[in-house]
């Protein structure tokens, strides 16, 4: 099999960027596998969009994630039209950070609605419970929720439809073939001048030199509970870690219970060096001292709530040297777009058509962002990851 492009990674920056090739007429052929049905006996690669809920918003601390956030919201509603899958949630969001100032400022370039409110304000509106003293941004809509699951099925079914050909297996190996590159997967290959690797926390595994970035393990909450109707996303930064938090308000789940997801982050960080390190931990039930500490955070902030069932999963961030996604050439004719900083998932679609412009010539095309902010680190170089 031969084509114009190969995407290996069919995880949400995988499938944007081949939504985006196919979109000017490019010949794509994307590999990657399906979502495991059992994760504890899965061998094979995993990814971390199996979920049912992330957080999309304008407002951060970063001005360049909020041009990639905005630019994706902004094309949302198109996707969900082209495909007929509606994956967005316009909940709004409530903030609280040490650095609010930041995330105000990215409101005003953005000109999102918003308002700056003290906790008794917060409480009163939708019953969360912030300490005495503690300034919150709430953003309007767009900002809320997406479904990750049904944002990678339209962006796939769009690219099928214009006629992208999905392979659904996992790629094996990389290797060069005179001016081209081969990739081979259990009974089949295909060879392309540009390849693209989107392949997430498991990029390293099939690059011939790996990236700098360093793969943390997290572990996310799932509390079972009534619907909170108005009840807003949640991000909340202090400067303990234990305290940087976040949750998507209730949703129904695919199992049809409805659930809030909470996740965060809890020192000592452990790193996962490899693949089977990888592997071992997405089949692992996650961490009992992260849970417990999110436990505690979510019914001090919902102290009116009541939770029916806990369920814990297992999840991996990704952290590159600069802060933001590597999009850019590797060799000649490869190039990656990975490492989501675990903000992602809200502005795959701009991050896959950055990376969709490299892989059809490796020119950086944009006229704004600048490609040395995304400038892809190999291990040779003496950098550190930033956090």
């Amino acid at each position: 099999m031969q084509a114009d492009v190969v995407v290996v990674g069919r995880g949400l920056i995988g499938v944007a960027a081949t939504r985006h090739l196919v979109d000017q007429g490019v010949d794509v052929v994307a590999i990657g596998p399906a979502e495991p049905q059992d994760w504890a006996s899965h061998p094979g690669v995993f990814a971390s969009h199996y979920d049912t809920g992330r957080i999309t918003r304008f407002t951060g601390p970063d001005p360049i994630w909020s041009e990639l956030a905005a630019r994706s919201i902004a094309r949302y509603g198109q996707i969900e039209q082209r495909s007929g899958i509606v994956f967005h949630t316009d909940s709004g969001l409530v903030a609280a950070s040490d650095g609010l100032d930041l995330w105000l400022e990215s409101a005003g370039i953005h000109q999102v609605e918003h308002e700056v409110l003290d906790g008794d304000e917060i409480y009163d509106r939708f019953g969360i419970r912030y300490p005495d003293g503690t300034r919150v941004l709430l953003e309007s809509s767009p900002a809320g929720h997406i479904d990750p699951r049904k944002l990678l099925l339209a962006q796939s079914r769009i690219a099928r439809s214009d006629g992208a050909t999905i392979v659904e297996r996992e790629a094996l190996t990389l290797s060069a073939d005179r001016h081209s590159w081969r990739v081979d997967w259990s009974d089949g290959s295909v060879t392309a001048p540009s390849v693209l690797v989107t392949a997430g926390a498991f990029t390293n595994e099939l690059l011939p030199e790996p990236l700098a970035f360093e793969r943390y393990a997290r572990t996310v909450l799932l509390a079972e509970m009534d619907p909170i109707d108005g009840l807003p996303a949640l991000i909340w930064h202090r400067p303990e870690p234990e305290a940087r938090v976040y949750w998507v308000p209730p949703v129904v789940y695919p199992d049809g219970r409805t659930r809030l997801k909470i996740g965060g982050g809890v020192p000592p960080d452990q790193l996962l060096e490899d693949g089977p390190a990888l592997r071992q931990w997405f089949r692992s039930n996650g961490s009992d001292a992260e849970v417990d500490k999110l436990r505690e955070t979510l019914l001090g902030l919902l102290p009116d709530v009541e939770v029916r069932s806990w369920d814990q999963h297992p999840c991996v961030t990704t952290s590159t040297v600069h802060g933001r996604p590597y999009i850019g050439s590797v060799a000649e004719g490869l190039h990656v777009a990975a490492g989501g900083n675990g903000s992602a998932a809200k502005s795959s679609d701009e991050i896959g058509r950055l990376a969709a412009d490299i892989a059809l010539g490796g020119a950086w095309r944009d006229k704004t962002l600048l490609e040395s902010d995304f400038r892809p680190v190999l291990t040779t170089v003496d950098a550190p990851v930033r956090r």
